[in-house]
């Protein structure tokens, strides 16, 4: 059994907006990914080029964004193989 400790912030709004501009462009990285059907690390420098405002965000960051649909995907089609009923991934809200 995993054993799970949360702890709770309190980060000033400085830090507070700097989090969720964070999520934000990670939500839209991978809505982008879905949209144009790309799952590759590789497609990251040219959204950077032409996203600059994804510069902010650490590149590991998003590549785990990226992995993370790969990774998702992959379950999904172990489902469907299986002859379970499965939907499709769907895009964040931003």
């Amino acid at each position: 059994m995993r054993h799970v400790t949360r702890y709770r912030i309190y980060p000033s709004q400085k830090v507070e907006g700097r989090l969720f501009t964070g999520f934000a462009r990670c939500a839209f990285v991978r809505n982008w990914c879905l949209e144009n059907k790309v799952y590759q690390d590789s497609c990251l420098p040219k959204l950077k080029a032409e996203y600059p405002e994804l510069k902010e965000v650490h590149s590991k960051v998003l590549q785990n964004v990226v992995q993370q649909i790969v990774h998702n995907l992959r379950a999904l089609r172990k489902l469907k193989e299986k002859g379970r009923k499965v939907g499709k991934l769907r895009k964040l809200c931003r």
